[in-house]
């Protein structure tokens, strides 16, 4: 990096370079050859990037928070744990006490008065525990006791909430035994100022027989000490969403009688979801012929080769195998928890709740009912795959059928699923594969293109973006990516500040599609790209799938600005005579990818090269403007009144109306126009009563959207007759 780069980019902003610079030389050839220029222009977004959002949040962001929203995969790798806020250090194979709190569990229904004078009863004692990691020293303050008696309650089925009194009344055990999982900042500084960060610890329970996880949420105030241990205060004790897990005691499949019971933290977070809705565990890959947003047993058969290994949906832990079975999709799932019969394993190197599930199953086998044989000695000689065969014989002969058929797996599959088993690792393609008995939930979906797949960006929530750059990768599929991670920031910032609502809404106006659009590509590398989005757009539009149209509209919107960014760096001018050298590096690379290819088509314009520009230019240091904290169209319409009153000292009606228009060619809606009128207009400040004023605004906001309207619509037919 040069000296004047660093200058530029600051202490975070170096960092982040250096960074991201380390993770893409660890791609392919092409990757790493361009890694410098991906860097330096991901570190100069996230730098300026990170400004707005000081504004806008009006506390400080970093460059180095900005880049912990983003998962950079070069080597086109989905690791465990990289798309959820899994701690660094955590062993998922770890073993962990289950806290039996049967004993606490309340004998009589308990008022929430109960509950708040037990815990303060804690808060006097002043207790301090330690987390079984050594994690955290935990405390409970008397400002949290409210918080903690009733914030759960209020969404706890009458069930959870027994069992969240009893991990109440057994605080102290849960404490001592809780593992620390995910830590994150704290998001609502303006709410809770004093709070640093979040910590989310989890503790495995059971209360007669039923294993429930719960989770135990601490804050970390500023000022607290940050080495570990660190000082936390208890906050909230949640009880997770998730099926509740039979116990049926401690067995010597399990363990010896009077041992500790324990399971490891996989299971223990299996099914649970991390802060951002993702789960803590296992992802698979399931390859398919068909585009859908969420999985179906309806469909389970109707594949080509049918349910040759059981009944379920099969998923791949490889991800190039779950892509040999590819046409249309490829999806990438959650698989929930460790209660997967393995074919290769021998029934006593099962997972123990497997053990106990397949005791309890085979308990039902003729042989065994009829008392000629013991259930665990015929398991003892049985591995994975030969249990499954026995559940087929058993079933198939309890129906009288003469042969194994696939309503035979159904059957078998439902009995296993019914006793807690989710799936049946299968060993026929060289690599596991499991057949899962319930619809997992997808994280992520990866479409088929015509030309091999280069890199994927993926919005995984709120607070995490994949860009994953595949085998096939070149120079210029950062770029690509990086810009679907620049749109992304966009539509999420618009909302609260006006500087980044004006940007998008330039951007949208030129990304838009319109019949036809597809034209501007011919005689690019993206012809064929563009022809055939187009053509799904229309036939979605001829089929009334208003759904899918708009999907397909903004996947357009999205891969236009990409493109357009693209072409921005090849050919545009460095926004800064700093960014020359990066500029000069990104053409030579551009132009060796699309060589042979001159025409520009699909090149933004010069409004929007403006916005492309200023994605990557740190801007000199504002200062916080009042409006700042407004929403965006109050924060335009004041701009538009100081220039007025500077220009006319006084205020006529008429520029209210005027304004009004304005905003709504902006894109904002009548409920906007008319807050914006009702607060900041004099002239329906000034009249007599509320009623009048929210009639007033209501009318004026009304006629300027339908303005707004019939203008775009006269635009438009002007665009077609000119084309």
């Amino acid at each position: 990096m040069g000296d004047s780069l660093q200058e530029l980019l600051g202490e975070d902003g170096a960092a982040v370079y250096q960074r991201v610079r380390q993770e893409l030389a660890a791609g392919n050839e092409k990757v790493a050859a361009a890694a410098s220029v991906g860097a330096a222009l991901f570190a100069l977004h996230a730098t300026a990037w990170a400004e707005r959002e000081s504004r806008a949040a009006r506390r400080t962001v970093t460059a180095p928070d900005y880049y912990n929203s983003v998962v950079i995969d070069a080597k086109g790798e989905v690791r465990e744990g990289a798309l959820n806020a899994l701690r660094a250090g955590v062993d998922l194979n770890d073993m962990v006490p289950v806290v039996d709190i049967s004993a606490a569990l309340p004998q009589k229904k308990l008022s929430n008065k109960d509950v708040l004078n037990f815990i303060r009863g804690l808060v006097k004692q002043q207790n301090t525990a330690l987390s079984a990691d050594g994690q955290a020293v935990f405390s409970i303050l008397p400002k949290d006791v409210r918080h903690i008696t009733y914030s759960s309650n209020k969404r706890a089925t009458a069930s959870e909430r027994k069992v969240r009194e009893a991990s109440i009344f057994s605080i102290d055990s849960l404490l001592e035994n809780a593992v620390l999982i995910e830590s994150i900042p704290n998001r609502k500084t303006a709410k809770k100022p004093n709070v640093r960060a979040y910590h989310r610890f989890y503790v495995p329970v059971q209360a007669n027989g039923k294993m429930r996880t719960v989770r135990l949420v601490a804050e970390e105030q500023n000022g607290a000490v940050t080495l570990n241990p660190t000082d936390v205060n208890l906050y909230d004790v949640i009880i997770e969403k998730k099926t509740p897990r039979p116990l049926a005691g401690i067995s010597p499949v399990i363990g010896t009688a009077g041992s500790l019971y324990k399971i490891s933290i996989r299971e223990m977070l299996s099914g649970v979801k991390d802060t951002d809705g993702n789960s803590y565990c296992q992802i698979a890959w399931h390859g398919s012929d068909a585009i859908f947003d969420e999985f179906s047993m309806d469909a389970v058969g109707s594949a080509k080769n049918g349910s040759a290994n059981g009944y379920g949906i099969y998923l791949a832990l490889n991800r190039e195998l779950a892509e040999a079975y590819r046409t249309k999709a490829l999806y990438m799932v959650d698989i929930v928890g460790d209660s997967i019969l393995r074919d290769a394993l021998p029934f006593q190197e099962q997972h123990p709740l497997v053990q106990q599930s397949l005791l309890e199953i085979a308990e039902n086998w003729s042989s065994v009912k009829h008392g000629k044989a013991n259930a665990g000695e015929i398991l003892q000689t049985m591995n994975g795959e030969d249990i499954y065969g026995r559940i087929l014989s058993e079933i198939q002969a309890a129906h009288g059928k003469e042969e194994i058929t696939d309503e035979i797996h159904k059957l078998a599959s439902e009995q296993l699923y019914e006793y807690g088993i989710m799936g049946r690792e299968v060993c026929n393609w060289n690599e596991p594969v499991i057949v899962y008995y319930t619809e997992p939930d997808i994280v992520a979906r990866y479409q088929h293109k015509e030309a091999q797949v280069q890199g994927q960006f993926s919005v995984l929530n709120e607070g995490s973006r994949l860009v994953s750059l595949f085998e096939e990768a070149d120079e210029s599929t950062f770029l690509h990516e990086m810009a679907h991670v620049f749109y992304d920031d966009m539509e999420r910032l618009a909302p609260r500040d006006v500087e980044t609502f004006k940007d998008l809404t330039a951007v949208e106006r030129w990304a838009a599609w319109h019949e036809g659009a597809a034209d501007e590509y011919r005689g690019t590398p993206w012809e064929k790209e563009f022809a055939a989005r187009e053509a799904a757009i229309l036939t979605a539009q001829r089929n009334g799938d208003v759904k899918e149209e708009k999907s397909l509209m903004e996947e357009w919107r999205h891969e236009r600005f990409a493109r357009g960014f693209e072409i921005y760096i090849k050919e545009g001018k460095a926004p800064t005579d700093k960014l020359a050298s990066i500029f000069e590096k990104g053409k030579k690379f551009l132009r060796s990818v699309y060589y042979g290819f001159t025409d520009n088509g699909g090149r933004a314009s010069a409004e929007v090269e403006a916005v492309m520009a200023k994605l990557i230019t740190i801007p000199e240091q504002r200062s916080l403007k009042y409006t700042e904290a407004l929403p965006p169209a109050e924060q335009i319409f004041l701009e538009e009144k100081e220039n007025l009153l500077a220009q006319h000292k006084k205020w006529n009606p008429a520029y209210t109306v005027r304004t009004a228009k304005k905003l709504a060619e902006q894109g904002f809606g009548e409920k906007e126009i008319a807050a914006a009128l009702q607060k900041h207009a004099p002239d329906i400040q000034n009249l007599p009563n509320a009623d009048l004023r929210q009639n007033a605004a209501a009318r004026i906001a009304k006629s300027a959207a339908g303005s707004a309207r019939v203008g775009q619509q006269k635009q438009e037919q002007k665009d077609i007759k000119s084309r």
